[in-house]
């Protein structure tokens, strides 16, 4: 069994919790936890690739190495074995890889710098990955501890959604339209102080 510092629960634990979290975003009945999740769970066009990406997400930790890297491979191959195809399989290994990079990027960087949202889209590269990686990466916050999650990680990752989900409508090499951002700025200000 793998411990580490930020989760409570052991790795497979914590796996079969994230694959709970995605599944619930799922079911109807729990539709009003998370909404707008719920919604773009809906959407998705194979819900398997997002559950077998919870399910592997981690399970390279405690091999030594970089478990992202280590589990993407293993990802791939599972998906080989199974018969899925090549879109597919790469489609769950690339989940798997960057399983972290939405949460670092609106964590730890500043979500309302165009540089900092292209650079996220470049990775992403279209609007169903963007999809499914929002979706593993409030499963997996979700799914670390019953302390972790909190209405500002919730609030900072819905809002680098929306940011990469226009930029990439508007094309990658144009994240942010300077006068749209600064409408939409206003219009905030202006709700904010409605309120």
């Amino acid at each position: 069994m793998q411990h580490d510092l930020f989760h409570v629960y052991t790795v497979d634990a914590h796996s079969l919790f994230v694959v709970r979290n995605l599944r619930r975003l799922a079911v109807p009945r729990f539709r009003a936890e998370f909404p707008q999740l719920s919604e773009i769970m809906s959407r998705l066009f194979k819900r398997e690739r997002v559950y077998l990406a919870g399910l592997f997400h981690d399970i390279a930790k405690g091999r030594g190495g970089d478990h992202s890297v280590l589990g993407e491979h293993d990802a791939f191959a599972f998906c080989k074995r199974h018969d899925m195809s090549d879109y597919d399989a790469h489609f769950v290994a690339w989940l798997v890889r960057h399983h972290l990079l939405m949460s670092w990027t609106a964590q730890r960087e500043d979500i309302s710098d165009p540089d900092v949202v292209s650079r996220f889209v470049q990775t992403v590269g279209d609007q169903e990955h963007l999809d499914s990686l929002y979706l593993l990466t409030v499963a997996d916050i979700r799914g670390t501890s019953p302390k972790v999650w909190n209405a500002w990680k919730g609030r900072l990752l819905a809002d680098l959604y929306a940011a990469a989900s226009r930029a990439l409508r508007r094309g990658i090499t144009t994240p942010i339209a300077l006068g749209d951002r600064l409408r939409e700025l206003k219009d905030e200000a202006r709700s904010s102080l409605a309120a």
